[in-house]
Formats: structure tokens, C-alpha cells, sequence
């Protein structure tokens, strides 16, 4: 009999030494998939080379949650099965893995600007440059046709930036001390972060706040006023009231 939701019925303790360990093969499978991506480039294998490159962004992702976990109260369940989740998450995933490059930037608007250029494309792009799909007007889309020589090779540079300053910020640094804005995001739903990375304007704010606060910026704090302000009550961010 096939099992429904494995994903989300696993019942593996969360500890920090697990959280370690995650966070040490999730980088060390990011760099494999990495040298695959590398080689399926060579091969002009574009449409799997971009999906490998999404595939170590998302490994990078899972490294840094682990990573930044280790700060939280393990002793509190709740945490573990949002931890799990989170883990588990497409978009949590991709958007973790930014977090190193550019807190580790010396330009993190430029960073973040780079991001934009692709990222919100990649969770579209990993599914259709990988499988067949029918569109609504009735066309087949083969994963050749989606994915340009251009966009596989641009996918597996930000991948190989994600995974580097990821892999150095979280060796030589402890993990963050988690206020109430990191709480609150960590239980923002899975639906509601979606919607939010999906607003064009959260960029905009997101923009608004990196020029004003550097490489200082608190990501949490970013995203949780930003969906209590605006989002939560249905407005939309003008630069004027940043």
C-alpha cells in the first residue's frame, strides 16, 4: 500500500547534533549536485543542468536552516514540526539559501538585486525544466524548449555563490539569537511566505530597507512588518513609506 504524506509523518527527533550533521551533508550534496550541474553544462544537457543548479540551491537552503535552528528552543515540539516543514518547503529552501550571500556582501542591495534577476523565476523554472507540461491553451511544453544555454549557466553561478558564502558564513559564525521577528516568521505559513516572496513590491520594500541599513539589515524583521503593514491588511508599499 502506497503511504500518504511520508514527508510530513516522519517522527525523527530534532537535536542540535542532528541539526549539525543535516547542515554539514546538505552543503557537502549541494557541491556534489554542483559538479553534475557543472558537467551537464558542458554537455549543452541545459534543461537538467538548470534543474540540478535549482536542486544544490534548494541542498544550500536546507544547510542554513539547519544551521540557523541551532539557535532555537529544541525543547519546544512546536519548533520541531515548523523546523520540519520548513525543511521541506520549496520556497523556504531557495530564499534560505540567499540569506549568507548577501549578509556577506559588501554591496547587499546589489546582491539582492541579483537575486531578483532570477530568483523568483527558479520555483516556476525547477518544475518545467525537468518534467512535460500542458499548458492552458492546450501546447506541450518540453523542458528544451524552456531553459536557454544563458539561464542554465546563470542558474549554476548563483547556486555555486549561495553555496560558498553559505558554507563560509556558517563556519565562522554562531547562529543567530532569535528575537520575537524571528519567531513570528519561523510561524508564518507556508501559503502566506508564497504570497509574500510573490509581491512584487515586498522587493521594492525589501530594497528600501537593505539601502538603508547596510549589511546590518535583519531579514526577519524585514518580512514580518512587511506582512503586518502591508500584506496582512492589504495594502501595497510605496517607497514614501519606507
Amino acid at each position: 500500500m502506497l503511504q500518504k504524506n511520508r514527508h510530513h509523518k516522519r517522527n525523527y527527533n530534532v537535536t542540535e547534533n542532528i541539526l549539525q550533521e543535516y547542515q554539514k551533508y546538505a552543503l557537502q550534496n549541494a557541491h556534489d549536485i554542483l559538479i553534475d550541474a557543472k558537467y551537464l553544462l558542458e554537455k549543452k544537457r541545459y534543461s537538467r543542468a538548470y534543474f540540478l543548479a535549482c536542486s544544490a540551491i534548494e541542498e544550500t537552503g536546507k544547510a542554513y536552516i539547519s544551521f540557523s535552528a541551532q539557535g532555537r528552543n529544541l525543547n519546544n515540539q512546536g519548533i520541531h514540526e515548523i523546523l520540519k516543514k520548513s525543511l521541506e518547503n520549496h520556497t523556504h529552501k531557495l530564499v534560505s539559501a540567499f540569506f549568507c550571500w548577501v549578509r556577506m556582501s559588501s554591496d547587499p542591495k546589489e546582491s539582492i538585486k541579483g537575486f531578483l534577476d532570477i530568483g523568483r523565476h527558479l520555483e516556476r523554472g525547477r518544475e518545467k525544466s525537468m518534467y512535460v507540461d500542458i499548458n492552458d491553451d492546450n501546447s506541450i511544453t518540453l523542458p528544451s524548449d524552456i531553459v536557454r544555454p544563458i539561464a542554465a549557466e546563470d542558474c549554476i553561478k548563483i547556486a555555486e555563490n549561495c553555496y560558498t558564502t553559505t558554507k563560509a558564513y556558517t563556519s565562522t559564525n554562531e547562529p543567530d539569537k532569535f528575537t520575537s521577528f524571528h519567531n513570528k516568521l519561523f510561524c508564518l505559513k507556508n501559503e502566506k511566505m508564497k504570497t509574500l516572496f510573490n509581491a512584487a513590491n515586498f522587493w521594492e520594500y525589501l530594497l528600501a530597507q537593505v539601502e538603508k541599513d547596510g549589511q546590518n539589515i535583519d531579514f526577519a524583521k524585514c518580512i514580518v512588518t512587511y506582512h503586518d503593514l502591508f500584506m496582512g491588511k492589504g495594502k501595497e508599499y510605496k517607497e514614501k513609506n519606507s
